[in-house]
């Protein structure tokens, strides 16, 4: 049902994890 929303915090995550390791 709220595939969208886990699929947008999904890219979220991924973008802060990236930015937070550096």
């Amino acid at each position: 049902m709220a595939s969208e929303v886990n699929f947008v915090w999904n890219y979220v995550n991924d973008l802060c994890f990236k930015h937070l390791q550096r």
